[in-house]
């Protein structure tokens, strides 16, 4: 006589994933900044940004909550506020 193996037993429930909507800069270690880090390096920290302005000697870029950073006209970090 064979038997049926046992039946599997469902999984128990799980909660829903969280997604973030957040954006990356608001979340970000924000004292991981130093001056002189490349557009590259502050995109890895902070994630891009919401928008950029980029004026003759500078380049500025927004996130939310009135966050920005500020670039020298080399591209190298050289101030934030947040």
């Amino acid at each position: 006589k064979q038997t049926a193996p046992p039946a599997a037993r469902p999984a128990p429930p799980t909660a829903p994933a969280q997604t973030s909507t957040a954006h990356p800069a608001v979340v970000a270690n924000w004292s991981a900044l130093h001056r002189g880090m490349s557009q590259r390096q502050v995109g890895d920290v902070l994630g891009m940004p919401d928008s950029k302005q980029v004026r003759p000697m500078t380049e500025v870029w927004f996130y939310p909550g009135d966050r920005t950073v500020l670039f020298d006209r080399n591209g190298k970090l050289d101030s934030w506020t947040h």
